[in-house]
């Protein structure tokens, strides 16, 4: 996997942090216990998900989202939507006056992450630096935990979140580093220096760089507390005459980094076309899907077993319940289909119609309508879109088992142009 000797770089306490930024720091290779990847409170799942001014998070009792920067909270059970602000007299988002505005308790405006985790909202905001703040459960009690990879920045270097886990009280990210330097005519010109991977302690604000990587990406699978599954692949491949075949054949390689050994452990390579991306993981197992042979794997990194799944559809609802979001229907676990009645609703208005499945909850998801007309293809082969309409509502998963209709949907808002 082209790894050096590791280090134990830190922001804070006895460890010097690195300053010069070179990017000579590797994997730190040993042994570690792999059956910790059948144990624990592993987290494989991302930030909140959405689309347009929307993101939508699944926590205890329902489900937060941000609307144009400002946070709410929709309890499925009762059907009502509140914005976390206390203010008595605060107007939220329909306040004109801007400086009156920004003081809505309910103003967040996420920059990347968007997590729930132990009773706190994790996010950060782009902010002289990269600033990491909680708040509790109701929205209150706003917190600055952390400037995030402070000591790879300088009047030199930039750098820009990747990916991240969190998981009992613990931030996994990796991060990309770039140099910024002036070219012959004077222009700043960006170019990638080198990737690292940080994991934060969210009680103390202390973090820790765990590996380097000079000219491969890192991407992290899942994470608990004192663990985290993790992958690199070399970047090179956007030099290649063919950048998608190059890529294609490009191997991805998959480590086990755990506290207790502070050492990472190589558990399987595979070239991206039979490695695409990863669609859940669970007790050391993932599900992906590959291009080639085309279709969905599963690996064991304990075992180190691989076999094919015949599965009919990225998203997994529940053990009877699938979603295939390039046809938007809803298959059980054989691949029989399911009606979906709104692909016959969608009205003399619109000629067009896509669901999109976003924050998965203990009973149900929210899932997004969007209605659109199509025009074209024109002579270069580009389509026309035109007069969205956009319904995001929560659908209960038992309602799902005989298909979609209209009375299963609680539309929660609606955006119509």
């Amino acid at each position: 996997g082209g790894t050096t000797a590791g280090t134990d770089n830190s922001t804070t306490g006895a460890d010097t942090p690195t300053t010069d930024n070179t990017p000579t720091v590797g994997i730190q290779i040993g042994t570690v216990d792999v059956q910790t990847l059948r144990e624990g409170n592993w987290n494989s799942a991302t930030v909140a998900e959405g689309s347009h001014d929307m993101r939508f998070l699944a926590a205890e009792g329902g489900y937060y989202y941000l609307l144009n920067g400002f946070l709410h909270f929709y309890d499925p059970s009762s059907n009502v939507s509140v914005i976390l602000c206390q203010k008595v007299g605060c107007l939220h988002e329909k306040e004109e006056n801007y400086k009156i505005r920004k003081e809505c308790e309910a103003l967040l405006f996420a920059d990347n992450l968007l997590v729930y985790d132990s009773g706190y909202l994790y996010y950060d905001k782009n902010d002289h630096g990269q600033q990491l703040y909680r708040r509790n459960a109701d929205g209150t009690g706003e917190k600055h935990i952390a400037t995030l990879y402070e000591s790879h920045i300088d009047s030199k270097h930039e750098a820009q979140m990747v990916s991240w886990r969190i998981s009992d009280g613990v931030l996994y990210y990796s991060v990309l580093v770039s140099t910024v330097e002036p070219d012959q005519n004077g222009t700043l010109v960006s170019k990638d220096a080198y990737h690292a991977l940080m994991r934060l302690d969210l009680s103390t604000g202390k973090e820790k760089e765990l590996m380097r990587t000079a000219n491969a990406s890192i991407g992290i699978i899942a994470a608990k507390k004192n663990a985290v599954l993790y992958n690199t692949m070399d970047m090179s491949y956007y030099d290649a005459p063919n950048v998608m075949e190059a890529m294609l054949n490009t191997s991805r390689y998959f480590y086990l980094w755990t506290q207790e050994e502070n050492a990472s452990q190589e558990l399987l390579c595979r070239p991206k076309k039979e490695y695409g991306y990863t669609i859940s993981f669970d007790r050391g197992e993932v599900v992906v899907r590959a291009t080639e042979p085309d279709g969905y794997y599963s690996y064991d990194f304990v075992t180190g077993e691989q076999q094919y799944i015949d599965r009919p559809g990225d998203i997994k609802l529940n053990d009877d319940l699938y979603f295939d979001d390039a046809a938007n229907l809803f298959t059980d676990a054989s691949g029989k289909e399911y009606p979906n009645e709104f692909l016959d609703l969608s009205g003399t208005e619109y000629n067009d119609l896509w669901i999109n499945i976003f924050a998965q909850g203990e009973n149900g998801l929210i899932m997004e309508r969007n209605y659109f007309m199509k025009e074209g293809p024109d002579e270069q082969g580009f389509y026309t879109i035109t007069a969205e309409a956009y319904y995001y509502s929560y659908v209960p998963y038992e309602a799902l088992a005989d298909g979609l209709q209209p009375e299963d949907v609680t539309d929660i808002l609606s955006d119509v142009s």
